[in-house]
């Protein structure tokens, strides 16, 4: 009973299967039929050639359309309506519009009827075989077209129908049309060009900042020798200003000890106001004269030694002497031979020195002065 039921129900499907494959094949029939009628209508009523991009369809005003090549042939001869005798008033075929939704269709049934051409020759095992589609770039808002191409110069996406009076190539126009793989493979190129050009600018600006970091360098390494140079001279500032510290130190003593040789001049003079007897005279002269004569030898000595300090002025190379006289604005140098004193000035041309002329005047309290 089971087998019996199970064989019914593959029947029944079978039946259900069968049914769709007829209604499949005769909806598929009346389509071809169709298709056939309205591609005999999709034609020019001139020329009867179908329309295509060279034989756009025109508009006459009327309702009727016609062929480009045709529509120039009637404007040649009467300018009237092929069909129902209507005149139009246009003096060349690109003036009258074009019928796109026509166009369209023509290409849609010429499409089709290319496509059941080649299923009917590939035969039915390759009947559900699909060819690969078309790269395109969109739909076109104006046409409601596949955008196909690209127009380069314009540097827009176009349809064919942009074609026909928006975009025209050489000679009567200057676009230049490639299909969607050529433009992306131009627009490629020309990005990389940029890209290209632009690794070059930077290569070129890296080596403008590695130059400029050379010249930062150097301007440092000048830098760095003139504070080594500022740097000696301030050490040889502080050991000058540690000699005179000690100098200073040393007048500082001499000055008392100039007191105690004033006090024991005041005991001699004392002594001497005090003698009463030639005795005591004798005496208070006696040790008078050794006084004087101890006080006259360390005046004479400390004479020589105000003369070695007068002479004693700080040292300057010929680098640190013109690092001074850049920071100076008046330095003058001493000349004291044949016991007399001429000053003569220093001053920087040309990153020399140059010596004036010794003159007996003394230079400004200001200036800075060196032996």
């Amino acid at each position: 009973g089971s087998k019996v039921e199970g064989a019914s129900h593959r029947s029944s499907d079978l039946h259900t299967i069968n049914s769709h494959l007829d209604t499949r094949n005769l909806l598929h029939t009346s389509l071809l039929t169709h298709l056939r009628m309205e591609e005999a209508e999709m034609g020019c009523c001139v020329c009867q050639e179908r329309y295509d991009e060279t034989r756009t369809p025109r508009n006459l005003g009327c309702g009727h359309s016609v062929c480009t090549p045709c529509v120039q042939e009637i404007i040649n001869r009467n300018r009237k309506c092929p069909e129902c005798r209507r005149p139009f008033y246009a003096t060349m075929a690109s003036a009258l519009p074009v019928n796109y939704p026509l166009l369209r269709l023509s290409r849609t049934l010429a499409a089709l009827s290319l496509q059941q051409g080649q299923q009917a020759a590939a035969g039915p095992s390759t009947s559900s075989t699909r060819s690969p589609r078309k790269a395109d770039a969109g739909e076109c808002a104006a046409h409601v077209s596949r955008l196909v191409m690209r127009c380069m110069p314009c540097k827009v996406w176009v349809c064919k129908e942009c074609l026909v009076m928006d975009h025209v190539v050489p000679p009567d126009g200057n676009c230049l049309i490639l299909p969607v793989d050529q433009a992306l493979e131009e627009m490629k190129k020309s990005h990389m060009e940029i890209i290209s050009t632009m690794y070059l600018t930077l290569q070129g600006l890296k080596n403008e900042v590695a130059n400029e970091i050379a010249q930062l360098e150097n301007n440092k390494s000048l830098h760095d020798d003139t504070v080594s140079s500022l740097r000696q001279i301030l050490q040889g500032e502080l050991d000058v200003i540690q000699e005179v510290e000690a100098k200073k130190k040393e007048a500082t003593d001499k000055m008392s000890e100039v007191d105690s040789w004033v006090e024991s001049l005041k005991e001699a003079e004392a002594g001497i106001l005090k003698a009463a007897t030639v005795r005591e005279l004798a005496n208070a002269k006696l040790a008078a004269r050794d006084c004087l004569a101890n006080v006259e030898t360390q005046v004479q000595r400390e004479k020589q030694r105000q003369t070695s300090v007068n002479m004693t002025v700080p040292q300057f190379g010929p680098q640190n002497l013109r690092g001074v006289l850049q920071m100076v604005k008046m330095m003058y140098v001493v000349d004291e031979s044949n016991g007399e004193r001429k000053w003569a000035r220093v001053s920087v041309h040309d990153c020399l020195l140059h010596l004036h002329v010794l003159t007996h005047n003394p230079p400004p309290p200001t200036s800075l002065i060196f032996s």
